[in-house]
């Protein structure tokens, strides 16, 4: 095991590369501090995505953006690829580890099917805590911020997590998000009214397809909007999921 000093200088390093990738957000817990149902699935992932079965002291690395700075890192041919936003996540990541640790076991267990959940972890590591428009909130970012990479590693890390989050919609009074959606699809954490969300998207000429006025009505992370580039890429290939999902739905296979 490193010593402590060494240890930090090794986390520093990793997020001095996550960085300049775009990636500001990065914690460090170790798998024996989560859940016990979330650390087994983790672990599970883990050793199908090719870690050995039985190694121990492992880290987990949540890796994520505030803000769309890291979408300025892409280049043009990573914009054009099929899935920019994973395959540009899941690269730059695993790089970043492998160039540190070379010599430690480490896979990627997020992008790609995720049968544990991201929210959970991002709890655990203070990321923030659910909200009214459906998705997390961060207390500094509001929700322009996302999980890109979750990596499983036994690189000798120390653990670097935020603790516990504010709520930021528990302090709302304003409630701007409910004002600013058309069909009032905002609410308590859990009761978000996704049907309603959904219907309005794809509805002809909405002016919700492409964009979400109550997500950009919440004060919380203003400064950190996305660039307007970032946002129709992600509602445009959201929106499109939703018109698969409907059209499946309508012809019964779904």
């Amino acid at each position: 095991m490193a010593p402590t000093g060494q240890a930090h200088e090794h986390l520093r390093r990793l997020k001095a590369r996550l960085a300049d990738a775009g990636f500001d957000l990065v914690s460090v817990i170790k798998l024996t501090r989560l859940d016990a149902s979330l650390a087994e699935s983790i672990r599970d992932a883990a050793v199908r995505a090719g870690l050995p079965a039985g190694v121990g002291a492992l880290k987990v690395v949540l890796v994520g953006n505030s803000g769309g700075r890291f979408w300025d890192s892409l280049t043009q041919a990573e914009r054009d690829a099929a899935d920019p936003l994973d395959e540009f996540s899941a690269a730059r990541a695993g790089d970043a580890i492998a160039s540190l640790f070379g010599q430690a076991p480490s896979v990627p267990v997020y992008p790609g099917e995720c049968d544990f959940s991201l929210l959970a972890l991002g709890r655990a590591c203070g990321w923030g805590s659910p909200s009214w428009l459906g998705v997390y909130i961060h207390p500094e970012f509001g929700t322009w911020f996302a999980f890109r990479a979750v990596l499983v590693t036994t690189a000798a890390l120390p653990d670097d997590v935020l603790g516990e989050s504010t709520d930021a919609c528990l302090q709302c009074v304003t409630r701007d998000c409910v004002a600013a959606c058309p069909v009032g699809a905002p609410h308590p954490p859990g009761r978000f009214d996704l049907e309603s969300c959904v219907s309005q998207r794809l509805a002809d000429g909405s002016p919700c397809a492409n964009r979400c006025g109550a997500r950009e009505a919440c004060p919380v992370g203003a400064g950190y909007r996305y660039p307007r580039e970032l946002v129709s890429h992600v509602y445009g290939r959201s929106l499109e999921s939703l018109k698969r999902y409907a059209a499946d739905r309508g012809s019964g296979t779904a």
